[in-house]
């Protein structure tokens, strides 16, 4: 979506550098966005994707070493 809107925006140019320059900073910008926006949601909702997690192994080593 990023680069579309870059590409979008860039056909105002006339210098093809100025125009891979302007499609780049969109798409960067649009995903860093979304990451930012993704690590803020998940800060928020922690147990949104909890169930899908791997569960953590014991804290006490004695009891992971009579596990064994």
């Amino acid at each position: 979506m990023g680069l579309w809107l870059g590409a979008t925006a860039a056909l105002r140019f006339t210098r093809p550098l100025t125009m891979l320059a302007v499609a780049a900073l969109c798409a960067g910008g649009c995903g860093l966005g979304a990451i930012g926006l993704w690590v803020r949601f998940m800060r928020r909702l922690p147990h949104f994707l909890s169930h899908l997690m791997a569960p953590r192994a014991p804290e006490d080593p004695g009891a992971v070493a009579a596990a064994d």
